[in-house]
């Protein structure tokens, strides 16, 4: 019997393939359209960021948005930054770092936080843990992209 973890992991794999189909037209992409791209989602991601996260709406709030964005006028931010300030960085304002890494710690299976995310984590080799929540379509992209990158190394077989 499937069930609802099941299922949602099923609909997660079904996005991802359907994302890998379009990851393959993309490769197909001249430069000038690829470059068009990755400047559209770049500008989409920024505006998306100061209208949802106070961290970013305070670190670019000298940035003027009345123009595409662009990757040079960013200032460079690291994992220390991000993970002190993470409560403002995430745009879900129910997801604070505390609570995760208690779900972490306490997680004895596989299961979506909150029904909807994937909780990842790095070791904290350096010193500092990295803990990484993604929203079930952006895990689906991960999904899709660990896929391609398989194919590309011939370790998948290729379903096209």
């Amino acid at each position: 019997m499937e069930t609802a973890l099941d299922r949602k992991r099923r609909k997660d794999f079904e996005r991802a393939r359907a994302l890998s189909s379009e990851f393959k037209k993309r490769e197909k992409w001249s430069r000038r359209v690829l470059l068009r791209f990755q400047k559209q989602q770049l500008d989409r991601l920024v505006r998306y960021a100061v209208a949802h996260s106070s961290f970013y709406r305070d670190l670019y709030n000298e940035i003027s948005f009345d123009h595409p964005v662009n990757l040079k006028d960013l200032p460079v931010i690291n994992k220390q930054s991000i993970m002190k300030n993470f409560d403002g960085v995430i745009t879900d304002q129910r997801l604070k770092i505390d609570d995760i890494n208690d779900y972490i710690e306490n997680l004895s299976f596989d299961d979506y936080y909150f029904g909807e995310y994937r909780v990842l984590t790095t070791t904290g080799s350096t010193g500092l843990r990295g803990v990484f929540v993604y929203g079930r379509e952006a895990w689906s992209v991960i999904l899709a992209a660990v896929n391609r990158a398989s194919s590309l190394m011939g370790l998948l077989r290729s379903r096209e």
